[in-house]
């Protein structure tokens, strides 16, 4: 059943962009590991996702959270690499019936929070 979900953790841009084949690949072996972690749309970005319910704010908010350690050692335990100079803490209260911000966010949009 669907409903609103608050998911918190990291995101970075990748160091290289995944086709689309990489990132269906990547990310359904990475479901299958239940490692939290997730790309978007754009084979861009990843990100974890530690969902929970119960908040009230709709959006994504990004200087929340910050569990900056356990974000890196998951990605190097996967071998994907990130810029980390441009990794931020997130919240996103969303629908999870529909996308998540967190997928929909394309890298320009992601890269003007460093402006």
């Amino acid at each position: 059943m669907s409903d609103n979900v608050m998911s918190r953790g990291m995101m970075a841009p990748l160091v290289k962009k995944l086709s689309s084949d990489e990132r269906q690949e990547l990310g359904e072996e990475l479901y299958n590991k239940d490692t939290g972690l997730e790309f978007n749309y754009e084979g861009t970005i990843v990100y974890s996702n530690n969902e929970t319910g119960g908040e009230d704010a709709y959006g994504l908010i990004f200087e929340v959270n910050d569990s900056r350690g356990e974000f890196l050692a998951s990605l190097q335990e996967e071998g994907i690499e990130i810029d980390e100079t441009k990794m931020l803490p997130y919240q996103c209260y969303w629908y999870n019936g529909s996308d998540s911000d967190m997928g929909l966010l394309e890298l320009k949009d992601y890269l003007k929070n460093f402006e």
